[in-house]
């Protein structure tokens, strides 16, 4: 992962902050195409042109790491208590039937 990590200090080095300053991939430190794909996918690296990249600023990345992840909307809640709900009440009906 060192290597992964030489490019983003290579984009740093060189300000591409933006698809204006971006950087063509021929000029930056070679790296496994699966780290890039992980880069571009966190959206850490994007892509100016084609085969040019550039770092997301520390502004975006934040702003992107700090979106809250929806957890319990209302429909969630009615759909685990309606599992729960199922999960208990089957045992008990077929205990009552095998009686």
């Amino acid at each position: 992962m060192s290597r992964a990590l030489e490019l983003i200090d290579a984009l740093e080095r060189a300000h591409a902050t933006s698809p204006d300053t971006a950087i063509p991939e021929a000029d930056l430190p070679t790296i496994p195409a699966e780290h890039l794909r992980v880069f571009l996918k966190a959206d850490i690296i994007r892509e100016g042109a084609p085969a040019t990249y550039y770092l997301t600023t520390a502004e975006e990345r934040g702003s992107v790491l700090a979106r809250p992840s929806p957890t319990y909307t209302p429909l969630r809640v009615a759909i685990m208590m309606a599992v729960w709900l199922a999960a208990i009440a089957l045992p008990l009906v077929v205990w009552l039937i095998a009686r």
